[in-house]
């Protein structure tokens, strides 16, 4: 098993992660961390590669946080879709 996180190093108090099994690692093309609510990771698979985008978003962060951060949110989550490429299956 591999498990693959994206978030605070030290207090681990807000993250996201993907836990990948045996036949998942070894197609593992890649992950990128792009905060600690999103992280991607890309397989080799036929006839597409595919990528996960694993999100944490709860309707408490929605209401709770500032115009700010939710424009930050949003950011984070159009850097993931950049980060696919049209030919590839997203989940």
């Amino acid at each position: 098993m591999t498990f693959l996180y994206s978030g605070h190093k030290q207090d681990h108090k807000r993250g996201v992660g993907v836990f990948l099994g045996p036949r998942a690692t070894a197609s593992l093309l890649g992950y990128w961390p792009i905060s600690d609510r999103v992280i991607i990771a890309k397989l080799q698979a036929r006839p597409f590669n595919m990528n996960i985008i694993q999100v944490t978003c709860s309707n408490i962060m929605i209401c709770a946080s500032s115009e700010e951060e939710l424009d930050n949110f949003y950011d984070d989550l159009d850097k993931a879709m950049r980060q696919c490429r049209l030919q590839e299956i997203n989940l």
